[in-house]
């Protein structure tokens, strides 16, 4: 009895096989080596944007505030001369952190220089709201006055109020 065996015929080697699987092998050495390359840069880059970070030289959050006038103040309205006139303003923080906003409000008699009639710190919470009364004693002559409200150091135009001191006034 006779039993046949099938056996697949290898591929002999022969020196044009050898040389292709050691090119093979040889263009593997630069690939491991940009992959470790590129490895490396982005820890470089993780460590430096760190240090970066905490030294201040990346972008931040925008943090700023913004004044608002609260209600309808009487904007166009008449008043008496050396009556009491109220101001309501609010400090709006936008950033996320809490600020100390210092506030100054001033007022300008007609032919006078403006005047300090108040001023005040107020710490506003991370996207929060401050609101802040004042009392203004108008000046004792009648002409248009100018009340101004400023946030300082933060840039923003200051909130501007003219009213009309007649000695007809009462506020309207």
């Amino acid at each position: 009895m006779s039993v046949a065996i099938a056996v697949p015929e290898l591929p002999v080697p022969t020196e044009d096989s050898d040389s292709r699987a050691g090119a093979k092998r040889r263009h593997y050495g630069p690939v491991v080596a940009a992959v470790i390359a590129l490895a490396a840069l982005a820890l470089l880059v993780q460590f430096a944007g760190g240090a970066a970070r905490s030294l201040g030289a990346t972008a931040q959050p925008a943090t700023f505030v913004a004044l608002a006038l609260n209600g309808a103040p009487t904007v166009a309205g008449k008043v008496a001369p050396s009556s009491k006139f109220p101001v309501a303003f609010t400090v709006i923080n936008v950033g996320t952190t809490s600020v100390d906003q210092q506030w100054v409000v001033t007022l300008a008699a007609p032919g006078r220089a403006a005047k300090t009639v108040a001023s005040g710190s107020v710490r506003v919470p991370g996207n929060g709201r401050a609101p802040e009364n004042v009392t203004v004693t108008m000046p004792a002559s009648s002409g248009t006055a100018t009340i101004e409200v400023k946030a300082l150091g933060s840039g923003l135009a200051p909130l501007v109020l003219h009213v009309q001191v007649t000695s007809t006034g009462g506020q309207q």
